[in-house]
């Protein structure tokens, strides 16, 4: 991270949650990754929020500490270690900058005076109980962000040599009991070639779905993310296709 060494922590204008249009709530658009090779931890973050119905996860994840006039001084992220274990993590609503901008993970709901906190404070709460951004920025695992936000032991599977039938049945009934998903794709050094589909090598996705067409064709939904850049033809540019 030594590209963003000049850019110091500072205070901004804003609060933990969007409450200009009533919304008051975390949701999974929210979710923005940032300036940091991290895209596995924002697409954990978004498909856990996305399959927490009942709020289970979201009730807790975030509390503000205020002092006697109600004014919050600072933040606990609860996370859970890899024996389920509750941990808090308290942080400041101090955040990286570049010109005023939030650098590192953000709200979509961010606007210019008046920011949305949540996200980015379970993503710095997140780098400090790892070390600092720079233990977090150079890549990881998607189920290691499952563990600490659901404290439940996350599976992997490689799909390569599973049929499309078994995916998106697997996906499905993950999804249906309100297990997140997410998904990586193959590296730069494979035989898979990216290249004009706005799908990107190393880079880890979001799933918020599968079925089958009209057409009787498989399909899986995806989140970039970024909340942007997705195969062209897509409808708006939200990341989601």
């Amino acid at each position: 991270l030594e590209k963003h060494a000049e850019y110091d922590y500072a205070s901004g204008t804003g609060d933990l949650l969007d409450e200009l249009e009533g919304e008051g709530a975390m949701n999974w658009e929210d979710v923005e990754q940032g300036a940091i090779g991290d895209c596995y931890f924002p697409a954990a973050v978004a498909a856990t929020i996305f399959i927490d119905d009942e709020n289970a996860i979201r009730d807790g994840l975030v509390r503000a500490v205020e002092d006697a006039d109600g004014m919050p001084t600072h933040y606990v992220v609860r996370f859970y270690d890899a024996w389920g274990v509750p941990q808090d993590i308290e942080v400041d609503a101090d955040l990286v900058r570049k010109n005023g901008k939030v650098t590192y993970g953000r709200s979509t709901d961010t606007r210019a005076g008046k920011e949305e906190w949540w996200f980015s404070l379970v993503e710095k709460a997140y780098a400090e109980w790892h070390g600092g951004y720079e233990k977090i920025g150079d890549g990881g695992w998607v189920g290691d962000v499952f563990q600490a936000l659901t404290g439940s032991n996350a599976t992997y599977r490689n799909i390569k040599y599973m049929s499309d039938k078994s995916i998106v049945d697997s996906i499905t009934k993950n999804i249906e009991r309100n297990r997140p998903v997410a998904a990586g794709t193959y590296g730069k050094d494979s035989d898979v070639d990216y290249e004009g589909t706005k799908i990107y090598a190393w880079h880890a996705y979001s799933i918020l779905g599968a079925g089958t067409d009209e057409d009787g064709d498989y399909y899986v939904t995806l989140r970039n993310p970024w909340a942007s850049v997705e195969p062209p033809d897509n409808g708006p540019d939200d990341g989601v296709f």
